[in-house]
């Protein structure tokens, strides 16, 4: 169920009932024009945005599944580059301060 509503006519609404009180019109009409969108979103994407790369992701071919299991793999092959990244930065940093210190290992 779509109860999202125009804001202009929330502000129209709130303006014809309330002629009579002008400073609490004033604040009402502050506080409509503050609030955000009601366009529909998800995790911040619009829908729309999002409904365009299913299509083209359908046309080329690519399924829901494969597209998860594809991030997957790229979260996990990015996670072991940082990972061997920050193992040779240790290695490098302890090979320099025992270096410095005159250290054994």
């Amino acid at each position: 169920m779509d109860d999202s509503i125009s804001r202009q006519a929330a502000i129209d609404a709130v303006s014809a009932g309330c002629q009579e009180w002008r400073g609490i019109f004033g604040r009402c009409e502050a506080n409509l024009l503050s609030l955000p969108s009601a366009e529909p979103t998800l995790y911040g994407y619009k829908i729309e945005h999002l409904a365009y790369i299913a299509r083209v992701m359908e046309k080329e071919g690519v399924t829901a599944d494969y597209a998860v299991r594809t991030f997957d793999d790229m979260s996990r092959a990015l996670r072991m580059i940082i990972e061997e990244a920050q193992e040779r930065v240790m290695e490098t940093l302890n090979e320099r301060y025992d270096l410095q210190t005159g250290g054994n290992r």
